[in-house]
């Protein structure tokens, strides 16, 4: 389930990456909500013990940062 949400997003990014700067942000929008669900699918990880705690909390890591970068190219596309 979490890999979809995962190829999903990784599309997302890449349709923003091609697309008109009209339709940039409706892909970031997709890709940010596809973002913050893997995160909740990672906290559920992380709550029932399904995998590797370490692993899991890189991971989350790895998903705070592409947020990061994610809020920042959302904000220079609603600025255009």
């Amino acid at each position: 389930m979490s890999e979809k949400i995962l190829l999903e997003l990784i599309a997302n990014l890449f349709m923003a990456q091609n697309a008109p700067r009209a339709h940039k942000e409706i892909y970031l929008l997709k890709a940010d909500a596809q973002l913050k669900t893997l995160s909740l699918y990672i906290r559920m990880y992380m709550e029932f013990e399904v995998a590797n705690q370490t692993r899991l909390y890189q991971i989350q890591s790895l998903i705070r940062e592409a947020g990061s970068m994610l809020g920042g190219w959302l904000r220079a596309s609603h600025n255009q």
